[in-house]
């Protein structure tokens, strides 16, 4: 059951005096921003491919799509975090004790950074300057020729870029005939997924959600192609960038062979969306699924530090894909999933071990969970910055029937942030995972 969000009288809008308040206390707080505006993608220019540049190995597929190829680009350079060393959970034996230490030394290591203090300074010039990597997955559907829509999705912390592939196979199954598809784009973020293997040894223990929405931009001026194609056998693993010129003539006035519409999830939502307000061109359409994006003041501190206890706190091996899938079926979280997107996280979400009988981890370590989770300066600044989202952007929100997870007063407030040419669907019964509880609302809209 689906149902929508009316707008309200009760919606915040501020006078002059009001932003000017706002401001002042918003520098003064551990959100304050702290790196260069997201349109600052600054991509790195290709690395060779060296004989020792290996790749994860890529699972076949969860439904049957015509074409499905995963590609590699390099992420923005120089990131706006300095490289700082990633806290040890210690062995078995000191695992627990140490996570709710470690939870308040991540959580208190970005906030002295959002404040300028330490690691170099904020936005001094001390950002990292490693080369990270960004695994992107490309779908093909069958097709004749022409313009069609290309769409882009973002997930949330925590899921591979496939985890989307249910919702894609319904999309296709439900506008076949009736919406010309041309490509689809799925990007995964440096510490998820197989990006996070190709990653492996260069992540650090700080991290700012604007570097993703620099990397989404990074992407769609950079190195996607220019225009959509019927087949990927002429893309190479690495994508090479466009032409300067192109670039820049994206980044101002959008695409000419493409009408682009991004889709994303809590995470992938709010730095999609930032990336949008940074380079609303791009962009055609936001279809925005309970993003994290939230009025100052409204993030609770003990809800940041249970996510990322959480994260810290939770299993990340098995002997198996199977024994973690019975686990995890046992699991009242997970329970609540669709057995497909279930299906699709166990496959795509595990990588093997190495050596005989080693068993199976998650990509994504409970750490680089915990060092996401600690971000609430950008979730509070696009909510600021959405309001200024041109109306030629359609704005479409997909939010849950039990918000609490996020909070419940500002949901309205959220969804009518941009009131034009903006809409949403309520989600009854789903919780902040409607993306992998209820994939098939977002097929059938």
């Amino acid at each position: 059951m689906v149902s929508t969000i009316a707008p309200t009288n009760t919606h915040t809008t501020m006078d002059d005096a009001d932003a000017e308040q706002w401001e002042a206390e918003y520098e003064q707080s551990p959100c304050a921003p702290a790196c260069a505006p997201p349109t600052d993608t600054s991509p790195y220019p290709n690395p060779p491919a060296t004989p020792s540049t290996t790749f994860p190995s890529i699972p076949p597929p969860s439904a049957p799509f015509p074409e499905r190829a995963t590609h590699v680009v390099p992420a923005a350079w120089g990131r706006c975090t300095p490289a700082v060393p990633v806290p040890d959970l210690g062995g078995k034996g000191r695992r627990k004790e140490r996570v709710r230490e470690v939870a308040e030394e991540l959580v208190g290591m970005k906030e002295r950074w959002g404040r300028g203090e330490g690691g170099g300074g904020a936005g001094a010039g001390a950002g990292d300057e490693r080369v990270l990597w960004l695994c992107v997955n490309r779908y093909a559907p069958a097709r004749g020729e022409g313009r069609g829509v290309t769409l882009f999705f973002a997930h949330a912390i925590g899921f591979p870029k496939e985890i989307w592939e249910p919702t894609i196979a319904r999309l296709l199954a439900h506008t076949r005939g009736r919406v010309d598809i041309a490509e689809i784009w799925c990007i995964e973020s440096v510490q998820n997924g197989d990006s996070a293997l190709l990653n492996d040894g260069n992540l650090g223990g700080l991290y700012d959600w604007q570097d993703h929405a620099r990397d989404i931009l990074a992407f769609l001026t950079a190195y996607l192609p220019a225009s959509p194609s019927s087949t990927s056998s002429s893309l190479p693993t690495f994508l090479p960038r466009v032409p300067a010129p192109l670039s820049a003539h994206r980044a101002q006035h959008g695409y000419t062979s493409r009408t682009l519409v991004a889709i994303g999830h809590s995470f992938g939502g709010c730095t999609t969306a930032l990336a949008a307000t940074a380079r609303p061109a791009l962009f055609s359409a936001l279809v925005l699924v309970d993003p994290v994006i939230i009025p100052h003041g409204c993030y609770p501190p003990r809800t940041v530090r249970g996510l990322v206890r959480g994260a810290l706190a939770r299993r990340e091996g098995w002997r198996s894909r199977a024994e973690a899938r019975r686990v995890l079926d046992r699991s009242p979280f997970f329970a609540a999933w669709d057995p497909e997107a279930l299906g699709v996280y166990v496959e795509c979400g595990l990588v093997a071990q190495e050596g005989a009988g080693a068993g199976v981890r998650l990509k994504t370590s409970g750490v680089q969970e915990a060092i996401l989770f600690t971000d609430t300066r950008v979730p509070a600044e696009t909510f600021e910055r959405l309001a200024a989202l041109p109306a030629r952007v359609a704005l479409h929100w997909v939010m849950p029937g039990r918000p609490a997870e996020l909070g419940r007063r500002e949901m309205g407030e959220r969804c009518w942030r941009r009131r034009a040419n903006a809409g949403n669907v309520v989600v009854e019964r789903a919780s902040h995972l409607v993306g992998v509880l209820v994939f098939f609302v977002l097929g059938a809209r």
